[in-house]
Order: structure tokens, then C-alpha cells, then sequence
């Protein structure tokens, strides 16, 4: 098989860390530039290849990571891939940027292509840079039951965002009764893989090159995706998915990276292990309530942000009704 290679004006880059900072802040920058500053040239990724649905729109081509990056088996935290166990904020080890520039290389003619290497760490630069934000969707489909996606987070690192694997597989069992539920994410990054019901599609362990664009597809069809503020939030709000999230970070969420004004519902903890899924199915009974009211009363998109908005006892209030 011939060797792919790129004779062309390029602009091009990598990306290796935590998705959230990829789907708000670099991929949104990397539009931008093919958009405003270089829409005759060819853009070029190099980084997971299961991202590459966030970027089709106005990448040409992306290029996977090699398998000797692969096997170092990295953390992603901010912009980086750091050996397991560093402090948030690190850097990865000396070697591993100049190794992948040298890599990407390969692809391309350089003396044709402006590179554009990503920020380092805990960088919030790009926030101060045009950004565009695309719309990820899927095909409309008709189920059984009315769908809810689930990310349940269980990462190692910032383990204290982990709600505990059993609050999670309580809320799928109960609610599996109502609804056809899909458990999203990845096999070091969520629990539940072994989670086997004909009344869940359960894609954790699930390794095809269609994974990102199922999960986005059923999202696209889902009433609302639940999950502890993660990865799978990010792509849930630009999936344009009505969105029950639990964390520490309700503006960051619901309001600075929502960048579609999608329908949030926030449930504040201190301590994610304490939360538990009466609390959790009170909440999103008076989300969806909430969200019926919206279609009913036919409201403004910033009338409809005031209601989510407004306290719990309200929206238990809802429930009791």
C-alpha cells in the first residue's frame, strides 16, 4: 500500500490530551483558522483517530498516533500525555513532543506547511481566540423507548470526580424499566463493562471505528445523557443533548462551555461519592418536566435557562405534581 504523503500548502498539528480541552478549546481554535485565516489549505491532525468525527467538517486528513506514543500508556491531563501518577499541571516526558513532530513529518512536505503545535499544560490561551463550534448529530431514529445516555466516569486520575460504580449500576437498573439506555465511554475511563441487558446498548467495551459516531448518534436521539462532569458532558453538549450533570463546576457547564445553550440540568456535590440515585431520579424527573413545560409554553431559549436554572425544591415541587 502506498504511503500516504502530502504535497501540498498544510496547515498542520497533533493532539494528545483530554478530550474536553480538544472538543472546548482546540478543535473549536483549529476551525477557526481553516475558516478565517487558511481556507485554501489542506489541515492535517495527528492524534486519535476516533476524534477525527469532531474535525471532519474541515480536516482533509487525519493521521493516527503511532503505536510506540500508544504504548507508553499516558495520562491525558490539559494539552499533555503525562506519566501516570503526575501531579495536575505537569508535562510530559522531554522526548515525546519532538518525537511526534518528528513522526507527523513523514506525512507531509514541511517546507509547504505551516505547523501549529498545541499549547503546553494547563494552558488557557486559546480561550482569548476566535473559536467556531460545530454541531455534532446523528440520524433521527425511532426506538422502542425513549432513550438516555450514560457516561460513568471512573478514571484513575482526579478519581474524586468518580461517582461509585454501584450508584451507577442502581440508577441503569432502575432505569432500564423506562428507558433504553446507552452506557458510553472508554474502558479506562468508565465502569460498568460488563453491564449485560438486552434493555441497555452497552458501547464501553465497544472498539469499532464507529464508536464515537454511535455514541453521537444516540444522542442525537436521546431525551437527555447523565454523567458526572467528564469527557462524555463535552461531547453530550455539542451533541446538542439535553444534559443531567453532576459536579463542582455548574457555570463552567451549563454556561461558558455550553456553547449550543443546550437544556442543563446541574446537580451541585462537594463529595461525588455521597450523591445517590433517589436524589439522581428526583432531578431528572424535573428536568424532563421542565423540558415538557418548554415545548408546551413554546418559551425564549433564555426563558426556558431561567427555569432550569431555578432551585431544587422547585423542581421537586414538579415531581409532586
Amino acid at each position: 500500500m502506498k504511503k500516504f504523503y502530502l504535497d501540498e500548502q498544510t496547515v498542520v498539528s497533533f493532539f494528545v490530551g483530554e478530550i474536553g480541552w480538544f472538543l472546548q478549546r482546540y478543535q473549536a481554535f483549529f476551525r477557526s483558522l481553516k475558516v478565517n485565516q487558511y481556507p485554501n489549505h489542506k489541515f492535517i491532525l495527528l492524534m486519535n483517530k476516533a476524534y477525527h468525527i469532531f474535525v471532519k467538517d474541515f480536516v482533509s486528513h487525519t493521521i493516527d498516533l503511532p503505536q510506540s506514543f500508544k504504548d507508553l500508556k499516558l495520562d491525558q491531563d490539559c494539552y499533555e500525555a503525562v506519566l501516570p501518577g503526575t501531579p495536575a499541571g505537569g508535562l510530559a516526558p522531554a522526548g515525546i513532543y519532538s518525537n511526534l513532530i518528528e513522526y507527523a513529518r513523514n506525512f507531509y512536505n514541511p517546507e509547504k506547511a505551516i505547523e501549529m503545535w498545541p499549547p503546553r499544560g494547563c494552558n488557557r490561551s486559546i480561550d482569548h481566540q476566535p473559536q467556531l463550534f460545530a454541531r455534532y448529530e446523528g440520524d433521527k431514529q425511532i426506538f422502542d423507548k425513549p432513550v438516555i445516555t450514560i457516561f460513568p466516569r471512573t478514571r484513575v486520575r482526579a478519581s474524586q470526580r468518580n461517582v461509585p460504580e454501584f450508584v451507577w449500576k442502581e440508577l441503569v437498573d432502575t432505569l432500564v424499566n423506562s428507558f433504553l439506555v446507552v452506557l458510553a465511554g472508554t474502558p479506562e475511563g468508565a465502569c460498568l463493562h460488563d453491564y449485560d441487558d438486552p434493555r441497555v446498548q452497552n458501547l464501553i467495551m465497544y472498539d469499532g471505528a464507529d464508536k464515537t459516531d454511535q455514541i453521537i448518534g444516540y444522542l442525537s436521539n436521546s431525551v437527555m445523557s447523565i454523567s458526572s462532569q467528564s469527557g462524555g458532558t463535552h461531547i453530550s453538549l455539542l451533541s446538542g443533548c439535553p444534559s443531567y450533570i453532576i459536579g463542582h463546576e455548574k457555570d463552567r457547564h451549563t454556561l461558558y462551555e455550553n456553547r449550543h445553550k443546550v437544556p442543563t440540568s446541574f446537580r451541585y456535590v462537594s463529595d461525588y461519592r455521597l450523591i445517590d440515585v433517589p436524589t439522581i431520579i428526583q432531578d431528572i424527573s424535573g428536568f424532563l418536566k421542565a423540558m415538557e413545560d418548554y415545548k408546551q409554553q413554546n418559551m425564549t431559549t433564555d426563558d426556558y435557562a431561567s427555569i432550569i436554572d431555578d432551585s431544587k425544591q422547585q423542581l421537586n415541587d414538579m415531581v409532586k405534581k
